[in-house]
């Protein structure tokens, strides 16, 4: 039997706090309060000062009293996991269905919001993943165990880039974690899987904004758990999680309810720490079990301020990102930093020096665009250029393989300039250049 505390002292929205001796529960210990109604809600233990318990409660604090029973159960949170019954199953991050169908109750029991991977076990992220997007595969290349995340603005078509990304690239299992999405939102990944017949693929956790804010903190917690264990199991894995601005207002506002003393912008100060643990779960684990976990994290900057703590803070922990702005992956913002490891080893050889000059090349047009003074006829040159590269290289719909992207590359650059106008070693552009011969 569990001790049962009649000692609530206060509470807030999503939070309370209760009083028991020091020493007799612990930090990130389960609770279950019970209501004088008979309904018994979950927590979770966030701080503990001295007699003083602070306590998260997942589905919130409305409808209890003072005088209901808090009784610690003396495990962390915890779920059931099974790799076949998971596949194609929509749960809430407490693995209750959103599905219709039968709650996962057999599988092995794996803790949510554990130590991180042994970094002795991890390998260098190596291999390329294929997403059929040519504004990544040409020119922000995403790596095995890679982890990075899309900086965008309210209104930009991030869910639609995140929902193509998860089901066109080329790995075995995708974990879709919805984080204080509206509800809309949420119908659109699930019938977008359903509609492209990914769903047998992949595994979705949802958590919408109607949903209590403490639970906001489990979702990633309950994906990146399970994408540990298919990893384990050999599995590539491809995670997103969308949108972690949504998990660290949660944040914020928790810190706040539990009488923290905010840090910048309100956000609480252990933000960077809270970001890490989850990000650096992404990891290439070939060596150790064959399988890998590549994460993606879609950041919404409030106001479009890249400054705001939450993607200042994921910038320093990502390796790059993909910069979303009027519904393309901006080239000048957006940046891999691990591309070089697959770029012209696992892609074609002149995969490095075509994607340069590309970029290059949109860059004078921007340059040429932005400047004053009347404009030549080469200008108009460059943005035609500009025009065509955006319509058929950066245009989020279309889906290519990487060689035809780079196919692509090479005609648009013979549309517009003469081979001699191109700074690329000679012998490539006699391999693979679009010039007549």
């Amino acid at each position: 039997m569990h001790k049962e505390y009649r000692t609530i002292a206060d509470m807030d929205r999503s939070s309370l706090i209760f009083r028991a001796p020091a020493g007799s529960v612990f930090l990130g210990e389960i609770i279950v309060v019970k209501l004088a109604s008979g309904e018994t809600r979950l927590g979770r233990i966030t701080r503990l000062q001295a007699d003083r318990i602070f306590a998260e409660i997942f589905a919130g604090t409305r409808g209890m009293s003072t005088e209901d029973a808090v009784v610690p159960q003396g495990r962390p949170l915890e779920a059931i996991f099974h790799p076949e019954h998971l596949l194609g199953r929509i749960t809430d991050p407490f693995g209750n269905p959103l599905d219709g169908r039968p709650p996962v109750d057999q599988g092995e029991t794996v803790l949510l919001g554990g130590p991180a991977i042994n970094p002795a076990s991890r390998d260098m992220p190596s291999g390329m993943i294929h997403t059929l997007v040519p504004a990544i595969d040409l020119f922000n290349t995403l790596v095995t165990g890679q982890k990075i995340p899309i900086f965008t603005i309210p209104g930009e078509p991030s869910n639609r880039l995140i929902a193509r990304i998860a089901t066109q690239a080329q790995t075995d299992v995708i974990v879709v974690a919805l984080i204080g999405v509206r509800f809309d939102e949420y119908i659109f990944f699930k019938e977008y899987f359903e509609e492209t017949g990914a769903m047998d693929n992949v595994r979705l956790i949802v958590n919408t904004a109607a949903d209590p804010l403490a639970a906001r903190l489990a979702v990633p917690d309950r994906a990146l758990a399970e994408a540990e264990q298919w990893a384990f199991l050999g599995k590539r894995v491809l995670v997103a999680l969308t949108d972690m601005t949504m998990f660290a207002e949660a944040l914020k506002v928790l810190n706040v309810e539990q009488g923290n003393i905010p840090s910048r912008a309100g956000y609480p100060g252990s933000l960077y720490s809270d970001l890490a643990k989850r990000y650096e779960t992404a990891a290439d684990l070939t060596t150790a079990c064959g399988g890998s976990i590549t994460l993606i994290g879609a950041t919404t900057m409030p106001g479009g301020d890249v400054t705001n703590p939450v993607p200042d803070n994921t910038g320093y922990i990502t390796e790059g990102q993909f910069y979303l702005v009027n519904s393309i992956i901006d080239l000048a913002g957006s940046l891999s930093r691990l591309k070089q490891l697959v770029q012209g080893k696992e892609t074609r050889e002149d995969h490095p020096e075509l994607m340069n000059i590309l970029v290059r090349m949109r860059a004078e047009s921007q340059s040429r665009k932005e400047s004053f003074g009347k404009k030549t006829e080469d200008d108009y040159r460059y943005f035609r250029f500009a025009q065509e590269f955006d319509a058929r290289l950066m245009d989020l719909n279309i889906s290519m393989p990487i060689e035809q992207a780079l196919e692509t590359g090479w005609e648009v650059l013979a549309n517009h300039f003469a081979a001699g106008e191109i700074r690329i070693r000679q012998e490539l552009i006699e391999k693979f250049g679009k010039w007549s011969k």
